[in-house]
């Protein structure tokens, strides 16, 4: 389990640079969500928890960005956004189960 935890702390951190800006050329960064344990992708990295980004958030870089948030058991919510300067980005999702 521990592993496992590093490996997503990795992940995470690889993605900040790739993905995520410093301050001088990105905006605040958050999302609402309906399902706290649901994941956050930016551009098809992972960015992390929507519980996480929902509380503290984080930066994302100026341009064209595909957000999208998963969860397992819930259809995924698709958004796309091109945050400009001093424009802060909040996704609100509405996650919906999926039919079984």
């Amino acid at each position: 389990m521990i592993r496992r935890i590093l490996l997503v702390a990795t992940a995470i951190g690889f993605v900040a640079c790739a993905t995520i800006g410093a301050p001088a050329n990105s905006v605040p960064f958050r999302v609402e969500v309906n399902v706290p344990d649901a994941t956050v992708w930016v551009d098809d990295h992972l960015v992390g928890s929507a519980v996480v980004l929902s509380r503290t958030g984080t930066f994302l870089r100026l341009g064209f960005h595909r957000i999208e948030i998963r969860h397992p058991d819930y259809y995924s919510s698709f958004s796309e956004v091109q945050p400009r300067a001093g424009e802060p980005v909040l996704i609100h999702a509405d996650l919906h189960a999926l039919v079984q």
